[in-house]
């Protein structure tokens, strides 16, 4: 009974590490995601940020 019981248990520890590998992918992928949506981002502001700087320097050039 008790060698049924460690093959049991064996069992369900590789599945159990296989679906924490798999969890692991997940989330690692997920990781990736947001680290390049984070770069986008910081693209965005600095673009918005020179735009808004263009416009500054317009509205000073046309008043004088």
């Amino acid at each position: 009974m008790g060698f049924v019981a460690f093959i049991i248990a064996l069992i369900y520890t590789i599945w159990f590490v296989n679906c924490m590998e798999r969890i692991a992918a997940h989330l690692k992928g997920i990781s990736e995601s947001l680290e390049r949506v984070q770069i986008q981002l910081g693209n965005i502001k600095e673009t918005m940020r020179r735009e808004q700087a263009k416009k500054i320097w317009s509205q000073r050039e046309e008043k004088e």
